[in-house]
C-alpha cells in the first residue's frame, strides 16, 4: 500500500497520515520502501510486531463481533452493511464541508 492510498482509506490529509507514519515507522510498526525503480514511489510495510500486537489488542473484539453478528442473516448484515457506508460516507462528507 502507499501512503495516499492510506490518507484516501482513512479520509485524512497528506500531512496527518504522514506524521501517524512517522510515528508508526519511529515505534517500528511500519516501513517505507522506496521503489528501486522510481525513488518517488513509497510502499508501505505492516511489521510482524505490529501484527501480532494488533491481534493481541483486538482479537477479543473481533471474536465478540464474530459472535454478535453470526446472530444476523445475510441479508440483514448486507442491510447493515449499506447502513455502516452510508453513514461513514455522511461523515466524511460532512467533515470535507466543514473544513472548506
Amino acid at each position: 500500500m502507499t501512503p495516499s492510498r492510506l490518507a484516501d482509506a482513512l479520509h485524512l490529509s497528506p500531512s496527518a497520515t504522514t506524521s501517524v507514519l512517522d510515528r508508526l515507522e519511529r515505534s517500528g510498526h511500519v516501513r517505507r520502501d522506496r521503489s528501486p525503480d522510481d525513488r518517488r514511489k513509497v510502499q508501505l510495510h505492516l511489521e510482524e510486531s505490529a501484527r501480532a500486537l494488533g491481534q493481541a489488542h483486538f482479537g477479543m473484539l473481533q471474536s465478540a463481533l464474530g459472535e454478535a453478528w453470526s446472530a444476523f442473516s445475510d441479508e440483514e448484515r448486507e442491510v447493515v452493511g449499506r447502513f455502516l457506508a452510508s453513514t461513514t460516507q455522511a461523515v466524511v462528507r460532512a467533515r470535507e464541508e466543514h473544513l472548506r
